[in-house]
């Protein structure tokens, strides 16, 4: 799947798709800044959503389709792909339906954090510096809780 592409086009073309993919996102976002209605959150989450798989189209246009797609489900980071996926699935399904604003932010906070700890996994050491920020942080009066977490990491 495009052998033939050199680095130099590769680059080009991770480029070009993150930048669209990344303003797709900011115009979804700013379509919220002229009030939270129905046709707003609908076009916000079709903008977000469709953002952040240009974004990813854009790894794919650098790495090659088939190279990304065993990557994403290795078995380090298959679970965290599944539920990025299907987070981004359900604010668009739920958008469409037109769910409550406050449903679909909590989604969003947490695609986030799914996008997060997917990307991490690509970073050597990245998720054991999220498990061991959070530790200090948020998990701070018990930062055994995230122990399980940390071992199968």
């Amino acid at each position: 799947m495009c052998p033939k592409l050199t680095m130099q086009q590769r680059i080009a073309g991770f480029c070009a798709f993150t930048g669209l993919g990344y303003m797709m996102a900011i115009l979804g976002t700013l379509t919220l800044s002229q009030g939270y209605t129905e046709a707003n959150i609908q076009k916000f989450a079709q903008l977000y959503i469709g953002g952040n798989l240009v974004a990813l189209a854009a790894t794919a246009c650098f790495k090659g389709p088939k190279k990304l797609f065993k990557a994403m489900i290795h078995k380090k980071r298959r679970i965290g792909t599944a539920v990025w996926f299907g987070l981004m699935i359900s604010i668009f399904v739920l958008a469409m339906q037109r769910a409550p604003l406050p449903v679909l932010l909590t989604l969003l906070v947490c695609e986030t954090m799914a996008g997060v700890w997917y990307a991490a996994s690509y970073i050597p050491w990245g998720r054991k510096m999220i498990i061991g920020c959070c530790q200090v942080s948020l998990f701070s009066p018990c930062p055994e809780t995230l122990t399980p977490i940390a071992k199968q990491v």
